[in-house]
């Protein structure tokens, strides 16, 4: 027997033979959970006495037997004993459980699907459970054909027998069905209209083929607009069908030629309408205002609705012919007219400068015009001999080559006009023969002082001239006055509808 159960015999023993007063024992013990000889009945801390620690004295253990600490102690106990201290996982659930561990270091890790291709896949996993799932593709339909046990997500694959007519062109044709039942329905084209003329009886849906019989004319007075094919059949009612003759019968559908008119029109013969077959006259008459009638003359006249051939076209002569009338009078050209020469409308002013060669035209003009060369005035005087009208070019010819003495001679050697230099300079400066330059000058291409050189040669024509009417004298009389205003705005519109 051992010690310890000898204390616990005598112990009990005492209590059995000294039963009252029993004697008081208290539990003394380890009260700190933590510690390895931790006691959850002790309820007074125990000292570092005791069997447990130290076999005396005896007088440690309760009637019971019971050894334990003696006592009393500091709280938790005197006598607690504690583990080495150990860090790790003390979960005996984690997967890295560490049972030396003393002191949990928070690196516990749990068991978890540790598969990345898993639906369920735990990235903090310390070890598999083998709980991973996966998708599996299929069909989940129990009641389908291709039903798969196996299959967790269905993919729509799943097909089914479905009775019906797989037939497309039947009326109950159904796109779901996969097997024919035979209950196919069809239609029947035709035409449904017992009315018809073909008419037919299996015909289950009018397919808009049905015919009519009766008039199609709808000029007949029992004309059928449901009828498609004419049976002959239409009546007509003959007569006047013009409203506008005077046996008009509103009743007629066929005009037979019967109709009789009062032609209404202009009956006065001094009209320009005059119409010789009116029997009634409607006022209409329209009598001659007369005028110029071209739009792109230059006195057009927009009242007028007579041409009375007074239209000018090209005012160059009358121009040339106001610039030099006042002092040479002289009678004007066909179509031209004194207040022109007042109008800048029609003809601009002549500039005029301080060189006196500048005015070599007009003096030119002034004392050659009808001249008769003294040269060529024999013994018989100057019968038989022409006049001439000297231009710059014979009168520079005559100053140079002829002896012709005149203080306008010395205007020749500075002539830019002369026709030897000017046409030099058109084809240096602009490669253009006179007519083109001239052209050019008319129409504002080319402003240049050699473009008033053109007036002193021959009158120069467009290659392509603009088709005009034929051109016939203007003469304003008394019957026909010309509002010069109005024909400047005139002039104007035409020049602005030219540009």
């Amino acid at each position: 027997m051992g010690i310890k159960d000898s204390i616990r015999k005598a112990l009990l023993e005492s209590c059995l033979y000294n039963p009252s007063p029993p004697p008081t024992f208290v539990d003394y013990g380890c009260m700190d959970p933590t510690a390895t000889n931790y006691e959850s009945t002790a309820t007074h801390p125990c000292n570092n006495d005791g069997p447990n620690n130290n076999p005396s004295p005896p007088g440690c253990a309760d009637c019971f037997g019971n050894t334990d600490h003696c006592g009393p102690g500091t709280y938790p106990g005197d006598c607690c004993v504690y583990p080495a201290t150990v860090n790790g996982c003390i979960d005996p659930l984690a997967c890295n459980y560490d049972p030396l561990a003393t002191i949990d270091d928070g690196t516990c890790t749990y068991p978890g699907c540790t598969d990345p291709a898993a639906n369920n896949y735990d990235s903090i996993a310390g070890c598999s459970d083998g709980s991973c799932t996966y998708d599996v593709l299929g069909c989940t339909d129990s009641t389908a054909n291709n039903y798969n046990p196996l299959a967790n997500v269905d993919n729509g694959s799943c097909t089914y027998d479905i009775l019906g007519c797989t037939d497309s062109f039947a009326n109950n044709y159904n796109v779901s069905a996969n097997i024919d039942d035979g209950s196919c329905i069809y239609d029947v084209l035709g035409c449904t209209d017992p009315n018809a003329s073909n008419y037919d009886t299996t015909a289950t849906i009018d397919d808009g083929s049905c015919d009519y019989l009766g008039c199609t004319d709808p000029t007949a007075n029992n004309y059928n607009p449901a009828a498609t094919i004419d049976d002959g059949s239409c009546e007509f009612t003959l007569g006047c069908t013009d409203s506008a003759a005077n046996n008009y019968d509103p009743n007629a559908v066929v005009d037979d030629g019967s109709c009789t008119y009062d032609l209404l029109g202009c009956t006065d013969p001094n009209a320009i309408n005059y119409d010789s077959s009116a029997t009634i006259d409607d006022n209409s008459c329209i009598y001659p205002i007369y005028g110029c009638t071209d739009p792109l003359a230059f006195n057009y006249n927009s009242q007028a609705n007579t041409d009375d051939g007074s239209c000018i076209n090209d005012l160059t002569p009358c121009c040339e012919w106001c610039a030099t009338g006042p002092i040479q009078p002289s009678i004007p050209p066909t179509g031209c007219a004194d207040w022109m020469c007042d109008n800048n409308d029609y003809c601009p002013p002549v500039v005029t400068t301080d060189n006196p060669c500048d005015g070599l035209v007009k003096y030119l003009k002034q004392n050659y015009s009808n001249w008769i060369d003294p040269n060529q005035v024999g013994i018989g005087g100057i019968s038989g001999v022409s006049p001439i009208d000297l231009d710059v070019v014979h009168f520079c010819e005559k100053c140079k080559y002829e002896g012709l003495n005149d203080p306008m001679c010395k205007c020749c050697k500075k002539d830019p006009c002369d026709k030897n230099v000017l046409f030099s300079k058109l084809q240096q400066t602009y490669n253009l023969e006179l007519p083109e330059f001239c052209k050019y000058c008319k129409d504002g291409f080319i402003q240049d002082d050699s473009c008033k050189c053109c007036k002193k040669f021959e009158k120069i024509k467009d290659k392509k001239p603009r088709k005009r009417r034929k051109k016939v004298d203007y003469i304003p009389d008394s019957e026909t006055p010309i509002d010069k205003g109005l024909m400047g705005e005139e002039i104007k519109r035409i020049k602005q509808l030219l540009k």
